[in-house]
């Protein structure tokens, strides 16, 4: 009788630990499908970017520039467009968009997203030498959720002018400038959808032009095209967080 009850008490436990170990792959694969986001489509278009939202520039699309192609950067959204500032005086020769200020944003909405897409990485594929790599703070109108800082990137490469790149990563209505950052966050539960913008600043150190004016210019073209970007054409917050938005209403 004795040694019954020592089976016994060996096997319940036993079994106990045999159940745990079916049932609990199951719980954590349905706990994970229920908090997967899912992708979310771009509002509207960013070829459909208005060239008068942006103050300080006029966008040049009579200029072509050698873009790459969707199946390089892992999305068909996006606008690659010369940036001519309004001020005169400025040394960027008009019909020369490789000497011109850019204008680059592209849109993701994957929610298995490894966010490859940044300058650093792509400039370096290209061949460039990537000089210095910091970050720099940035002032975005209409934002209490400061301070923001962008990622500025210095970039040589043979047979064209050192550029300086101002970029953000923009997820889910939040400014970051980290794709570590980024895949954190999207990482994270809370929100029914999940996206990311990369917007980017690019400006060409032309004869006449020092780095620090090239950085204070892709500061300003990188400060007024976030909110047109956001505003304009990426997902809305209520739009993300669905279930939220139905709450507060209620």
């Amino acid at each position: 009788m004795t040694a019954g009850l020592l089976r016994r008490g060996f096997l319940l436990p036993l079994m106990g630990v045999v159940l745990i170990g079916l049932l609990l792959p199951i719980g954590v694969a349905r706990l994970s499908a229920a908090a997967r986001k899912q992708a979310i489509d771009i509002r509207v278009p960013l070829r459909q970017l208005q060239d008068d939202r942006i103050a300080s520039f006029r966008l040049r699309r009579d200029l072509e520039i050698l873009a790459v192609g969707p199946e390089w950067l892992g999305t068909s959204e996006m606008i690659i467009v010369a940036a001519e500032p309004v001020a005169g005086g400025h040394p960027f020769p008009k019909d020369d968009p490789d000497r011109m200020p850019t204008l680059f944003v592209s849109y993701y909405s994957d929610p298995d997203e490894t966010i490859p897409h940044t300058p650093e990485v792509c400039y370096d594929q290209a061949g460039a030498t990537i000089r210095d790599i910091s970050r720099v703070p940035i002032a975005v109108a209409g934002r209490d959720d400061g301070p923001h800082r962008a990622k500025r990137i210095i970039a040589d490469r043979a047979g064209t002018p050192p550029r300086v790149v101002l970029y953000v990563l923009y997820h889910n209505g939040r400014i970051l400038n980290d794709r570590q950052q980024v895949r954190r966050a999207m990482a994270i539960p809370g929100d029914a959808y999940t996206y990311f913008a990369k917007i980017e600043a690019v400006v060409p150190v032309v004869p006449g032009l020092t780095e620090e004016q090239a950085e204070q210019i892709a500061r300003t073209l990188l400060e007024e095209a976030i909110p047109v970007v956001a505003a304009g054409h990426l997902p809305t917050d209520a739009s993300i967080r669905p279930a939220a938005a139905d709450a507060s209403a209620g």
